[in-house]
């Protein structure tokens, strides 16, 4: 051998040996990925099947330790294969492997095998049929095994969790929605579907604005929450809903922002608890606590009657009959004595008819409500107040625009109307025409009645207290009892309603009633 061939021959040899070492390197790379990804490679020659799974020719490493075999005992072969699958899998392995020849497309199937120890396993064998392009025949089957345990039971854990909290989100009587930023509903759970539904007669789907589901007075401060809720803002609160037949449910609110994996707001939680049961007890335990107190104030009422204006009649009749039935009198004074005793009946008589009336006022819920216009009231006032205004040449204007109707008592509501307006034209200034102003407005569930006058006015620092008292009178040029203003308090509160009033001396009076629809 000549120097120079010796030379090429060593180079070459030197070549063959990095290669070698290179290919050796790739392959343990190789082996080291599969084994990590639990991922085993294997081919399949399609002309001279052995058997219907086709010829093996070679499995991976991974392949023979995911199937537990040794690969020093044992030849890549479908029947080999066929030993370790699953019985009940085995004929569909077939099937699966040979439709995918048939079809010439990829073979995609799980199934499960049986190692050593009974040891059963999943996996999921992947393969890609390669076609001869001459003849346009399967030639070659080539693809990968993976052994998928871990994940599929992950999965199975997962859809037996979701199944689990949707069962619990399904049978709670909490409402659940997930919305998105356009605040459209992407999810709900079966209370939602059901509750809403039946109690707003609304639909509840996929898709739809979550707006919808808010009052039209309330729709812009829902927008604005909703708003704040994708700018990182949480929000817990109580509210009230009128349905369509007038009743009023209650809930609690709570919004709740969704970040994505970036801590950015897309999405929001808002969920809903029917607390209508909790709040009317609520609402009855206040009103049973008003009432105590106000069937306080009406004793001391009462008390304050019985020891001045009863005592005083009935003395004076106790003396009148006493100085009758012991003297014997002149005739005359007979007379007198007999309308002296006649007037102090009468007065009397008179004491006990307002407190008919104001039992009447506290317990008189038992009228029946109906649709009652504000306009037709005050008409009805001004026929029955018809002469004392042209005589005083009174103004009474009004604006019922935004709402003139109440589901009300008509006689208690006609009542309020009379005394106010009444005590406007008698407690005006002599000065000036007198002026009444009467505007309903509507806020919330409540309608608001404002009576405005130019009168005399009431000195709030000294008679705030005792406004609304009976026999309480502010001016002494009218003659009056100090019944008026006692009555309209007393109505309005058994309309479940409230009275507020602002005056100035001779600057006017203003009385506010806000009254439930």
């Amino acid at each position: 051998m000549n120097r120079d061939y010796q030379d090429e021959f060593e180079r070459t040899s030197a070549s063959l040996k990095k290669t070698e070492q290179k290919l050796q390197q790739s392959e343990a790379r190789l082996t080291a990925s599969q084994h990590i990804a639990h991922i085993g490679s294997w081919e399949v020659a399609l002309e001279s099947p052995e058997s219907v799974l086709g010829l093996h020719t070679y499995w991976s490493a991974e392949k023979f330790r995911i199937l537990g075999l040794d690969p020093e005992k044992t030849e890549p072969s479908g029947k080999n294969l066929l030993t370790v699958v699953h019985p009940d899998d085995r004929d569909l392995l077939i099937k699966k492997f040979n439709e995918a020849i048939l079809n010439k497309r990829n073979y995609n199937f799980d199934h499960r095998i049986i190692r050593g120890n009974n040891i059963q396993r999943i996996v999921r064998e992947r393969g890609e049929v390669i076609v001869d392009e001459k003849s346009g025949k399967p030639v070659k089957m080539i693809g990968t095994i993976q052994d998928i345990t871990e994940s599929r039971d992950e999965e199975e854990a997962l859809k037996e969790s979701e199944a689990n909290l949707r069962t619990i989100f399904d049978n709670t009587t909490t409402v659940y929605f997930l919305v998105d930023k356009n605040l459209k509903i992407i999810a709900f759970n079966k209370g939602a579907l059901d509750g809403l539904s039946d109690e707003l007669g609304k639909t509840v789907e996929v898709g739809k604005d979550m707006l919808d589901f808010a009052e039209d007075n309330k729709k812009q401060m829902t927008l604005e929450m909703y708003n704040r809720v994708f700018d990182g803002a949480q929000f817990k609160i109580e509210d009230s809903y009128r349905l369509a037949d007038g009743t009023i449910i209650w809930f609690e609110m709570h919004l709740l922002p969704v970040y994505n994996d970036k801590s950015v707001v897309h999405n929001m939680i808002v969920y809903l608890s029917d607390t209508t049961q909790r709040k009317t007890a609520e609402i009855e335990r206040e009103k049973t606590t008003t009432d105590l107190i106000q069937r306080n104030k009406d004793l001391e009422q009462f008390s304050y009657i019985i020891s001045h204006n009863l005592r005083l009649p009935v003395a004076n009749i106790l003396g009148l009959v006493n100085n009758f039935s012991v003297h014997e009198l002149p005739r005359i004074e007979q007379k007198e004595i007999l309308s002296a005793i006649y007037v102090s009946v009468r007065r009397l008589d008179d004491v006990v008819m307002d407190l008919n009336k104001i039992l009447n006022t506290r317990h008189g819920e038992s009228e029946s409500k109906q649709q009652v216009k504000f306009s037709d009231i005050l008409n009805d006032t001004k026929v029955g107040l018809g002469y004392l205004i042209k005589k005083e040449n009174v103004l009474i204007e009004s604006d019922f625009k935004r709402t003139d109707s109440l589901f009300t008592v008509k006689s208690y509501l006609s009542s309020i109307f009379h005394n106010l307006i009444l005590n406007s034209i008698k407690f005006h200034q002599p000065a000036l025409t007198p002026h009444i102003t009467i505007v309903s407005e509507k806020k919330g569930n409540k309608i608001i009645l404002t009576f405005r006058d130019n009168g005399l006015g009431i000195d709030l620092t000294k008679n705030s207290d005792g406004l609304f008292g009976l026999y309480k009178r502010f001016h002494s040029h009218e003659n009056g009892k100090g019944m008026g203003l006692f009555m309209v308090k007393a109505q309005v509160e058994s309309l479940g309603g409230k009275i507020t009033v602002r005056s100035e001396v001779n600057r006017g009076t203003c009385f506010t009633i806000e009254l439930e629809q």
